[in-house]
């Protein structure tokens, strides 16, 4: 494992820069956004249109790589990428932000795709596991340690915005000079109407719920936070606090849903996710008076339980599927999660006139508790789940398709895997 992550250092190093940009450039927006005074609708549009630019990216990116390769497309969108970051100072305004919130998420779903399909034609059958684990590891870490640059300067200036573009910019340099030769594009996978028919009702709505809840919390959580009355520090320790428990809880949870009825586990779960959600925004709400140290220990379990749960659904979806159907279902997946992310901005938005900033968990609270009666109402009607496709966890970035390729769940058993798969036609 050593030996493989090793050589694939360089990737993995632009993709830590990439998600450091990231993630202070999300949290940075919500914070500005508020001092700017914009109201709560502007601020669910523009959530709403960074995944609107998303799915068009994972369509966009194919087009582009198939025409230029890895190198030059992720060179070309994150170049773009960190323009993007310095255009909110030009465009101080709600209609100027919407904008370039839809390119950013365009050429966020590009640079993903380009860096996900890289690692995976350099990946085979015995590494692909050992990568996958290492860029969710990076990932996490990566949008945690954003956080705390937030600390590096003030919100309503404009130093931060040049951090995010500085990182953007110097994420191009170790994916340029990679040694490494780029691979073929592998197929995409397949939605269709009849896989989407076959997969676990349960993990569809949960993937949907869980779209809307964490589309609205990535979105508006600095936002609402900081209308709450939280200072940009404490916002960044809550969404840190997240993350790092995304990062604890990942592998024992989907270890255990591994051991036992993977439905008893998300139930458990989404239990948790339900309280820990519930009880923030109580506290919102009703102002208590918290030791800080609670209220961190609460971030951290709803991030645990709440970024634990689409890895567990995905593998639910394919216990009742074949290892040929990972990469389809996993697309059709990806589409129900961003149909949720679009929708679930406005969702809250709705109910924040009446609740304020503590709809945002008051919401993901009553979402969960609907996935958990789903997911309740399938073990009493289907008591067992089918030990012939029972497949183990592997916890999977919700980010785009090519993921899936490098999940070792999706290889046959007994087919040979090429490293440099030929070039096909993806769908449209």
């Amino acid at each position: 494992m050593v030996s493989t992550v090793t050589s694939l250092s360089a990737l993995l190093i632009g993709f830590a820069m990439l998600c450091l940009g990231h993630g202070l450039n999300n949290t940075l927006l919500g914070v500005r956004s508020v001092q700017e005074g914009f109201p709560d609708w502007a601020i669910a549009l523009m959530t709403s249109s960074y995944f609107a630019g998303f799915l068009l990216g994972t369509r966009l990116s194919t087009l582009v790589l198939e025409r230029v390769g890895h190198i030059r497309t992720f060179a070309t969108f994150a170049s773009i990428a960190s323009a993007a970051s310095l255009a909110y100072l030009l465009a101080l305004h709600e209609w100027g932000w919407i904008t370039v919130r839809f390119v950013y998420g365009m050429c966020m779903a590009a640079n993903y795709v380009a860096l996900e399909s890289w690692l995976n034609g350099l990946s085979d059958r015995s590494t692909r596991g050992s990568v996958l684990s290492v860029y969710m590891m990076v990932n996490f870490l990566s949008l945690g340690a954003a956080q705390g640059l937030m600390l590096l300067g003030d919100a309503g200036s404009h130093e931060l915005f040049l951090v995010v573009s500085i990182l953007m910019s110097l994420a191009l340099v170790p994916v340029s000079i990679s040694r490494r030769q780029p691979p073929h594009i592998g197929a995409g996978g397949h939605v269709s109407l009849r896989l989407l028919k076959r997969m676990n009702r349960p993990a569809m709505l949960g993937v949907t719920g869980l779209g809307l809840a964490l589309g609205a919390y990535w979105g508006l959580g600095a936002a609402y936070l900081s209308r709450a009355g939280m200072g940009p520090e404490a916002v960044a320790r809550f969404l840190g606090a997240g993350f790092l428990g995304g990062l604890i809880l990942q592998w024992p949870l989907g270890r255990l849903s591994d051991q036992f009825d993977r439905r008893i586990v998300l139930a458990g779960t989404l239990l948790l996710a339900f309280t820990s959600s519930g009880l923030i925004g109580a506290q919102l709400m009703l102002n208590w008076k918290l030791p800080p140290a609670v209220l961190m220990t609460l971030a951290l379990l709803y991030g645990g339980s709440s970024y634990t749960l689409y890895s567990m659904l995905v593998a639910l979806a394919n216990d009742y599927l074949g290892p040929e159907d990972l990469v389809g279902a996993c697309a059709g997946l990806i589409m129900l999660q961003a149909i949720g992310s679009l929708v679930g901005p406005f969702l809250v938005a709705g109910f924040a006139l009446f609740l304020g900033p503590s709809a945002l968990f008051i919401v993901s609270a009553a979402i969960y508790a609907v996935v958990l009666v789903g997911i309740a109402t399938d073990f009493r009607q289907r008591p067992h789940q089918p030990e012939a496709t029972h497949t183990h966890f592997t916890a999977v970035p919700r980010t785009s398709a090519m993921i899936a390729e490098l999940d070792e769940r999706g290889d046959s058993e007994g087919d040979e895997v090429p490293a440099n798969p030929e070039p096909t036609a993806r769908p449209a």
